[in-house]
């Protein structure tokens, strides 16, 4: 897959000093459709426990949704990549849900997560909310419209860095 940008975000972590690194992309075919998306992307920190999450979620009309996730959970040494498998995108309400299946290769793969994040403004620490739901695939509706969205009941997690935008 060719690349139109990406975000490179690395956080030092752990005694050793060891680094988790994500890229976070963005595929070109996106670009050159010249299709319209309403979008959702950040890079925050959050409290309770100590996580970081990186994402870019895209809804279009015709392409349906795009976008990647980069997340983890320092205290209990959780890191994970993941493809976005659903997003509802909102500009005007300044809210955004995606979803993505926690992929093979740590103790809680296969669990799908479902974030809903909402742009209170610039920086994020000043009124950006970010909070999930998870459960076995199909579980929980997942959300496909702007007011499901809404009404998706999170518990919220502090943003104690970062910013995240919905456009």
């Amino acid at each position: 897959m060719a690349l139109n940008s990406r975000l490179v975000r690395c956080v030092l972590g752990g005694l050793l000093g060891t680094a988790l690194c994500a890229v976070v992309a963005v595929p070109s075919a996106v670009a050159s459709r010249g299709q319209s998306f309403a979008s959702a992307t950040g890079d925050v920190f959050l409290a309770n426990p100590n996580q970081e999450l990186v994402f870019n979620a895209f809804a279009g009309k015709t392409a349906g949704s795009l976008g990647s996730v980069t997340y983890a959970n320092f205290d209990a040494g959780l890191s994970y990549s993941a493809s976005v498998t659903s997003a509802v995108v909102d500009p005007a309400e300044h809210l955004a849900c995606f979803t993505y299946v926690i992929p093979p290769g740590n103790f809680v793969s296969g669990i799908e997560v479902t974030w809903k994040v909402v742009d209170g403004g610039t920086p994020g620490t000043n009124g950006d909310t970010a909070g999930y739901v998870f459960g076995t695939p199909g579980s929980y509706g997942v959300p496909s419209s702007s007011r499901a969205c809404a009404d998706l009941g999170v518990t919220n997690y502090a943003i104690t860095g970062g910013n995240l935008v919905v456009h």
